[in-house]
């Protein structure tokens, strides 16, 4: 009799300090499962799923655990509670940290320049992860690259040497991204380029960028000649970039050049508002 007492006592002794599974007391840890699926109706036309995306659960914005996954998932044992879930993919080119990407920077003649954007996708989503269930997480990424394509035409007056090539800069490129806010990174520079030539004194240039300011927006653009002369002007396209949100957009500058120099109008622009330009 005594043992049976013993033996009901220390069973109660159990149930009074183990996890309550009814009133799910905070001192103790469930888990649940997460299918995440990603929906990919915003990828830009022509491009491809990113093979990977690094997903972060994030509690008051701290991450509390990752994943990279490869495509739709079933993640088993999560911790119950409520979390934002941020996903990306591993762009090369970029360095991210604390749910922000940047990208590499350097200076030369007092000019802070900086380099293309890759393609990045982003998604974030609200989710309760519920004990013992299994709860959805959609994630629909979207491309926060925006694409500036550029068209241009020479036109050479009394000058009989060939073009040898076009080069030139855009001033106030982002020089990152904030994922978790979902805006571009507050600080600018200048984005060098070189353009590649289709025909006669046509040439085209295709810039990848993170956003761009709409207060000071020069693009200088550089002449070289057979000869050996190099001619140089800017133009100023801030009243083209003002609230550029549009996925790409689209420009045609039209480049006099005569013995006594250059002179750069733009013949014409518009937005792209369907994924990227197929060039």
């Amino acid at each position: 009799m005594k043992l049976v007492q013993i033996i009901s006592s220390l069973c109660l002794g159990v149930l009074l300090t183990s996890c309550n599974l009814i009133d799910f007391s905070e001192k103790c840890t469930y888990h649940g499962n997460v299918n995440v699926r990603f929906d990919w109706q915003n990828l830009p036309t022509g491009s491809a799923v990113p093979k990977q995306m690094r997903t972060v659960f994030l509690l008051d914005g701290v991450p509390q655990t990752a994943y990279d996954l490869l495509g739709d998932t079933l993640l088993s044992s999560v911790k119950a509670g409520k979390y934002t879930v941020l996903s990306y993919n591993p762009a090369m080119g970029i360095t991210i940290e604390n749910n922000k990407a940047s990208l590499p920077v350097y200076s030369k003649d007092n000019t802070t320049y900086t380099t293309q954007a890759p393609l990045l996708y982003v998604a974030k989503s609200d989710v309760t992860v519920q004990p013992f269930e299994t709860t959805l997480c959609q994630l629909s990424p979207k491309c926060c690259t925006q694409q500036i394509n550029i068209d241009f035409v020479v036109i050479k007056e009394n000058i009989n040497c060939d073009l040898i090539g076009l080069t030139g800069e855009l001033e106030g490129v982002s020089t990152g991204y904030n994922l978790y806010e979902g805006t571009m990174k507050k600080e600018f520079a200048s984005l060098p380029f070189i353009s590649l030539r289709l025909q006669g004194n046509t040439f085209t240039t295709n810039l990848k960028v993170f956003g761009i300011n709409s207060t000071n927006n020069a693009m200088t653009v550089s002449l070289q000649l057979s000869d050996g002369a190099i001619f140089t002007q800017a133009i100023d396209l801030k009243d083209v970039f003002k609230n550029f949100t549009a996925p790409a957009i689209q420009l045609s500058l039209e480049i006099h050049l005569t013995g006594l120099g250059m002179t750069i109008d733009l013949a014409d622009w518009h937005l792209v508002n369907q994924g990227y330009l197929e060039l």
